[in-house]
């Protein structure tokens, strides 16, 4: 019997980085590396981060006119190993969590939302696709987001289980140099409408525990462009829009479909709740940007005031905020003869001459009519105003989403609130 000991056998030889197909390194980017963090991983102490805040969080955004909240570069023939991981938080159904390209005018890979739903577009000289599937992930819980290339496949997976299979949209590009890749996180690095399926790129979410190309994100070199201020992402944010001192969305009255004719009439709804303390503030008015409104809607004294004109003046219906209302809608009704407010069962009525009228009918006609929610800039300075959500928008019996807004402030969240008032802050 032989007891020499015996040799290990040589692993096999693993394929070296520049016979991988480009899009192999790109897909592969949301694989876990070993050791990543599972969903039985322990959260940080709670003395390793400030008390509301998830430190451990990276907000993407509310709107994308702004850019990119982060931009990465990688020199490819200096990664060894193509491996990330991230899990993703949002209310927003729609918007990119992110994108990467060597060229955009040909070699490009999206990874976003669409109706809540997982949806990948690549375009490069072998694919041309746009694929959509999974659960909806708009629910405001933490998702964890894995893709994988296999051969000519890519493999998308959600919480584990596969959802999506993409055949045949990659090939080798043997003997060809690897390029730089860069990857941006929340929107894009081109005009939305140069995608195969386009969409509106801003995506109010929370982005944690990510590690790009088997670096995490503290470690990525070059450091990563940032857009500052930074958001905080609070640990339980809340469904709806969030309005802080200041800001407004303009909607053009012409995109929220005609009033009704037979009688003349258009409604809002709104689902409202205050964020902390604050003065008097306007929630909504009727009227153009650079003029004083027809008709605005505030927020004084614990009663809804309506008044024809700026501000809450003379010729105003006030519609006393009740214990036993907070949770019913606020609905605001205009028509020919009067602009009612109802908040449950009690209705107050501002009386609309003619004149009145007239001038509010015809906003629909006017390009630049709008609907305009939010304490807007021009608030009393001599008191800060009250911040607030919509946790309820309509227009028309339509839900209203901020990000269609004709105009939206950098401080809007369009699809998130703060449970709590000092997590509705930006971090430097």
């Amino acid at each position: 019997m032989d007891t020499r000991p015996r040799r290990p056998r040589p692993p096999a030889p693993r394929p070296a980085l520049a016979d991988l197909p480009l899009w192999s390194l790109l897909l592969l980017l949301l694989l876990p590396p070993p050791g990543a963090p599972s969903d039985s991983t322990p959260a940080p102490s709670p003395q390793s981060r400030p008390a509301n805040l998830d430190s451990d969080a990276l907000h993407l955004g509310s709107h994308g006119r702004l850019g990119p909240v982060l931009n990465m570069t990688f020199d490819l023939t200096k990664v060894t190993r193509a491996t990330s991981y991230f899990d993703l938080r949002t209310w927003d159904p729609e918007g990119v969590v992110f994108y990467g390209d060597t060229d955009p005018n040909l070699d490009w890979f999206l990874l976003g939302l669409r109706e809540g739903r997982a949806e990948i577009q690549i375009n490069n000289p072998h694919a041309q696709v746009t694929v959509a599937g999974g659960p909806k992930l708009n629910d405001g819980k933490w998702h964890r987001m894995e893709v994988t290339n296999k051969q000519d496949m890519v493999l998308l997976a959600i919480d584990g289980d596969e959802v999506l299979t993409l055949r045949q949209v990659s090939k080798p590009l043997a003997g060809a140099p690897l390029p730089l890749m860069k990857i941006a996180l929340g929107n894009l690095l081109f005009p939305p409408s140069k995608l195969r399926l386009p969409l509106v790129p801003s995506l109010d979410a929370c982005l944690r525990r990510s590690i790009w190309l088997d670096v995490p994100l503290a470690s990525v070199s070059p450091p990563p462009t940032r857009r500052s201020p930074l958001r905080a992402c609070e640990p339980d944010p809340g469904p709806g829009a969030y309005f802080p001192s200041g800001s407004e969305a303009q909607f053009a009255l012409r995109d929220l479909g005609p009033p009704g004719a037979d009688p003349w009439n258009f409604t809002v709804e709104l689902g409202l709740r205050l964020v902390g303390e604050g003065g008097p503030t306007r929630i909504l008015a009727f009227g153009t940007p650079d003029g004083d409104p027809l008709l605005s809607l505030h927020l004084q004294n614990q009663a809804f005031v309506l008044s024809a004109g700026p501000g809450p003046g003379p010729g105003r219906a006030r519609l006393a905020r009740g214990p036993g209302v907070r949770a019913a809608p606020l609905v605001l009704r205009l028509g020919p003869a009067a602009a009612w407010l109802r908040l449950g069962p009690r209705e107050a009525a501002l009386p609309l001459p003619p004149p009145r009228f007239a001038a509010v009918a015809a906003l629909w006609e006017q390009p630049h009519g709008a609907l305009l929610l939010g304490p807007g800039p021009g608030s009393d300075p001599r008191a800060s105003p009250a911040a607030f959500c919509l946790e309820r928008l309509l227009a028309q019996g339509q839900a209203l989403d901020p990000d269609r807004a004709r105009s939206l402030s950098d401080a809007i969240w369009s699809h998130s609130c703060p449970r709590n008032p000092e997590n509705a802050t930006q971090i430097p």
